[in-house]
């Protein structure tokens, strides 16, 4: 069985919890893990080293204003293609 994660974060910004989901993602990625990141919204930081260590960055895009669940739609494929 392949060993795969999929993290969803709200943003990527330089900040606490943003910087732990990187860590842990290229430490993953390094011990043989199939790692990805999705971020909510439009991320802001951390993509150039996340994909320079071959893990792929998806954004949702999502923005603060009125709800569309088409982001949600976009998750769920994501989601299904890391299964």
């Amino acid at each position: 069985m392949d060993k795969r994660v999929v993290f969803v974060i709200t943003g990527l910004a330089y900040g606490g919890g943003e910087t732990q989901v990187v860590r842990l993602a290229t430490r993953l990625k390094s011990r043989g893990w199939e790692v990805s990141v999705v971020s909510l919204m439009p991320p802001k930081a951390y993509v150039e080293d996340l994909e320079t260590a071959g893990i792929p960055v998806f954004s949702l895009g999502i923005r603060r204003k009125l709800p569309d669940p088409r982001p949600v739609l976009r998750l769920a494929r994501i989601i299904r293609k890391w299964q």
